[in-house]
């Protein structure tokens, strides 16, 4: 883990808001709208995230196997199993995440 500087650009007529530690930067263009953060990347954070859209990219494609038409009783069983497991892998990540990003304050 290290410090790293990101960059946001952020639209004049959005509500966004910039950290408090954010400070325009004259180096990258119109001081207005980037502002460099420094800031402590959480690897277990990315994992946790990274598990997280996996998961509900796997619960997303089995809802829509589930639903196309055309296919048996026992086929349909199936795809509903799928689709339950990946919800609850799903609902799992996303718990882990949440736990972290409280636990830790990232």
């Amino acid at each position: 883990m290290g410090s790293r500087v990101y960059h946001f650009r952020v639209a004049l007529f959005t509500n966004w808001a910039l950290p408090e530690s954010a400070k325009a930067c004259s180096d990258c263009g119109d001081g207005r709208i980037v502002a460099h953060v420094n800031a402590v990347l959480c690897e277990e954070k990315v994992r946790l995230v990274e598990e997280y859209h996996r998961a509900a990219l796997e619960f997303s494609r089995a809802a829509r196997e589930l639903n196309k038409r055309g296919c048996t009783a026992s086929e349909r069983e199936l795809l509903r199993d799928a689709k339950n497991n990946a919800f609850a892998k799903c609902d799992g990540a996303h718990f882990a995440l949440k736990s972290h990003v409280n636990e830790h304050g990232c």
